[in-house]
């Protein structure tokens, strides 16, 4: 998992599934390019990580992942051209065939002229914690399922 550049923010499914940022693979012009990666937990060991698609991973900066224990969703910071801010929450959906849903931003609920990090969903589902200008802010999950209906 580790190599020579920085690995951080990591997430886990309940089969032990490992998400998390690295830049091991930036452009050395940049200094904030970070991508999400996943590896596997096969027989008590993590696989050779694997960058995710296109769908989640762009050329400007993804971390801050959190990853649904089951696998079916995921949500993490991007700094896009496109964003509210100086970086937005996004989230992507599994599809039944295991591709990623392009991702979609957040939009205004969640997002604002700040920097939106740190994703977080309780164990019960029941609420969606985030950081936003240095504070803690949480809303319903019910959140995720209009996003489910708009990625579609």
């Amino acid at each position: 998992i580790n190599s020579d550049a920085n690995e951080y923010y990591i997430s886990f499914t309940e089969t032990g599934t490992m998400y998390f940022a690295s830049n091991k693979d930036k452009d050395p012009k940049r200094t904030h390019d970070f991508d999400i990666y996943r590896s596997a937990l096969v027989e008590n060991e993590f696989s050779i990580p694997q960058k995710l698609s296109d769908a989640i991973n762009s050329k400007r900066y993804e971390a801050d992942v959190f990853i649904s224990p089951d696998e079916s969703y995921i949500i993490y910071c991007s700094a896009r051209k496109s964003g509210y801010g100086k970086g937005d929450l996004y989230i992507s959906f599994k599809e039944e065939n295991g591709d990623w849903t392009d991702s979609i931003n957040m939009g205004t609920a969640i997002n604002s002229e700040a920097h939106e990090l740190c994703p977080f969903v309780t164990k019960d589902k029941k609420y969606f914690f985030y950081t936003s200008n240095q504070d803690i802010y949480w809303v319903s999950t019910a959140i995720l399922n209009d996003l489910k209906t708009k990625s579609k």
